[in-house]
């Protein structure tokens, strides 16, 4: 659909026989992002789908929490990290992806069980509604 309406407007813009050119560099660039993200996600979504059998999905509540499990002796004195919160805004993506996979999704002692309820409980607002009714499974 995203293509289709692309099309559309460079149509409409070449129909009007405009003098400036259209469509602008920017405007190329902010499409290539704007695909590359809804891609990511659509892979993403259709990954998660894909391992989560049928008859062994469950609810979740998002407003459990599940403790950090304090594995490392050594991190003991720094400062406790905050999880990132992501609310559907598709410029805030890269940030939260790039810090919720560094601190969460690359954490080889973390369940998978334990890694979505993270990423539940870092969606906000849009992006928290989006998926509210995923089931939960392991």
């Amino acid at each position: 659909r995203f293509e289709n309406l692309w099309d559309e407007l460079t149509e409409l813009h070449e129909n009007e026989n405009q003098s400036s050119k259209f469509p602008l560099e920017e405007d190329i660039a902010i499409q290539t992002k704007a695909k590359r993200y809804y891609y990511e996600a659509h892979t993403n979504h259709e990954t998660i789908l894909s391992h989560q059998p049928m008859a062994s999905r469950q609810s979740i509540n998002p407003n459990e929490t599940l403790a950090c499990p304090e594995t490392r002796s050594n991190n003991k004195n720094l400062p406790r990290i905050n999880l990132p919160h992501f609310n559907g805004q598709i410029t805030n993506w890269p940030k939260f992806r790039d810090a919720f996979t560094s601190i969460i999704h690359n954490d080889a002692l973390l369940s998978k069980m334990e890694k979505f309820h993270y990423l539940v409980s870092s969606l906000v607002g849009t992006a928290s509604a989006v998926i509210s009714n995923l089931p939960l499974i392991e």
